[in-house]
Order: C-alpha cells, then structure tokens, then sequence
C-alpha cells in the first residue's frame, strides 16, 4: 500500500508538473481512489513546487465513498496482493491523518472538501463514512461539505455519473448542487 501511495503522489506530481500554466484544478476518487487522493492531499508538500501550485490553484477536493480505515483489509483477502501488515494499514488510514490533511486544505485558501456518501452503502462503509466525517469536522475546515446521495449504493451512484443532470456530475462539474 506505501508503494501505492508513492506512485499516485508521484503520479499527482508530475501532473502539477505538465500542466504548470492551469488556472484551476480539482481532485476526485471514487472508494480506493478517494483513499488514495485523501493520502496524496495529505502529504507534507511544502517543500516542493506543488505546495504553490496547489495554494494557487486547487479548488475542490471530492471524496466519493471513500475508503478512510484499512486495518480490516488486515485479515482479509484483498490484503493478499497487497501485503500489509497491520502498521502499514495503520499508517494509511485517512482516519488517522486527519490533522495534517486538514491543515493542508486550511493552507490551500480557495480550496472546498466535499465528501460524498450514500445512502444505501454496506453497513460497514456507512459507518467509516460516519466516523470520518464525525472526525473530520472537529478540525472546522472552512469550506466543507457532507453530501448524501439517497437512492443510491456504492456502485449505483457512480454509474449514474454519465448522467448530466445528476447531481453529483454536477458536482464533479464544478456546478452547484446538493
């Protein structure tokens, strides 16, 4: 998972460096992919030239079902490729990185946290989203948002994105809703 996690900063790295001259940039996963943008978001990049162009340009962060604890990957089969001991789930927990993710998103002036649920989502994936956002806003981020989906599962509401006029297109979009 570290690995992982290296990669997609990396990854995010060498966007910021390809396209020096955006005006504005936003940033969305879905589940796995909402860890991954949390861990990348979360890392200390203040020494680095993407500090500024985040500051400058980062406008909205998205987070869709995301995956927030890993420690019952642990025991699990999805843990077989990956390997990780329990530390490491520990260490990659959004959960647990609450603080310098949050003062990240502080730092970035003109930047807004939506986090995106559902309501019909496993019990266990409710209840990560529940704890993380209970968490979360403890640390009295500006520019935060909670969005429920009704209607919608973990998968439902991901295949209805082609859609336009559903709001979390809109969303995506840059458009208000919800």
């Amino acid at each position: 998972m570290t690995s992982i996690i290296a990669q997609s900063r990396s990854g995010f790295a060498a966007i910021v460096a390809h396209f020096p001259e955006a005006r504005n940039m936003s940033i969305s996963g879905h589940s796995s992919g909402a860890h991954k943008v949390f861990m990348t978001l979360a890392h200390d990049w203040s020494d680095d030239v993407t500090w500024g162009y985040l500051q400058a340009r980062l406008r909205d962060v998205i987070l869709l079902c995301g995956v927030y604890e890993l420690e019952h990957l642990f025991e699990s089969e999805v843990n077989e490729p990956l390997q990780m001991t329990r530390e490491e789930a520990r260490r990659n927990s959004p959960i647990r990185l609450l603080q310098p993710f949050t003062e990240n998103i502080k730092s970035w002036t003109n930047c807004r946290l939506v986090i995106v649920h559902t309501e019909y989502d496993a019990i266990t994936i409710r209840k990560w989203n529940e704890n993380f956002i209970k968490e979360i806003q403890q640390y009295s981020l500006p520019a935060m948002k909670e969005v429920r989906i009704d209607g919608h599962d973990h998968f439902s509401m991901l295949s209805e994105v082609v859609r336009r006029d559903f709001s979390v297109t809109k969303l995506l979009l840059g458009e208000e809703c919800c």
